[in-house]
């Protein structure tokens, strides 16, 4: 790694070089690639509902992007310089996407509070356009922690009617003790009468995500021995 590029990318000292990762692929055969995996691994959003149940709202703009106008030139011009081209869609569904992280893949273990907490308060994501406000804090979360090599929960929320989630694969794994109910952790608007029973099973059921989020940072913190005091601070 050239010393430039230690200044630029530090998984030390940055939390997102350590947690999102990085490539910078230097050109020429003599150039070296410097780059680092990121611990963080994240699905493709998927939509809840099949696309002859999505309700699609389309506005657009449309028109002539003007040069901003000379001097000479008449004010027309000026006034169609300053025509903004655009078009917004509004999808009314659910989407769910998944992540997953191992904490000893990051240098700094209990960064994972960071990333917890982050995940669970989404103030915008990008490409949101400042003047439309959006509110991408999820709705329902399922985490499993665990010491398993893969998560066994991938898109496991269903839709089956328009305020109504469910999660039967989930339910089902429980059931048939593939996967252990004290490993699952149920946060926010899923909490029907199958995350009821899911709760009877074991399984942490918390309506509040901000109160549910607190629970499991703290078992977190006693599993990897984390300082419980550092923790409270970064809540």
């Amino acid at each position: 790694m050239l010393a430039k590029d230690k200044a630029i990318y530090n998984p030390n000292r940055f939390i997102d070089d350590d947690v999102m990762g990085y490539m910078d692929a230097k050109p020429g055969k003599a150039g070296e690639t410097v780059k680092r995996r990121g611990a963080l691994e994240v699905t493709r959003a998927v939509s809840l509902q099949s696309a002859e149940k999505i309700e699609i709202t389309f506005n657009s703009r449309s028109g002539k992007k003007h040069k901003k106008a000379q001097k000479k030139q008449a004010n027309q011009d000026n006034k169609l310089a300053r025509t903004s081209i655009y078009f917004t869609e509004t999808i009314t569904t659910r989407f769910q996407y998944d992540l997953a992280i191992t904490p000893e893949r990051l240098i700094e273990p209990k960064r994972i509070v960071d990333v917890l907490q982050a995940v669970t308060k989404l103030a915008n994501v990008g490409g949101n356009h400042a003047r439309f406000l959006f509110d991408f804090s999820p709705e329902s979360a399922i985490f499993r922690w665990t010491y398993h090599p893969v998560p066994q929960i991938l898109h496991c929320f269903e839709q089956p009617e328009a305020d109504i989630l469910t999660a039967p694969r989930l339910c089902q794994l429980i059931k048939c003790e593939e996967i252990p109910a004290e490993e699952i952790w149920i946060f926010g608007g899923y909490i029907t009468q199958e995350a009821e029973e899911l709760r009877e099973m074991g399984a942490n059921v918390y309506p509040s995500i901000r109160k549910g989020v607190k629970e499991l940072m703290t078992q977190i913190a006693e599993d990897l021995a984390l300082d419980i005091n550092s923790i409270a601070t970064a809540n």
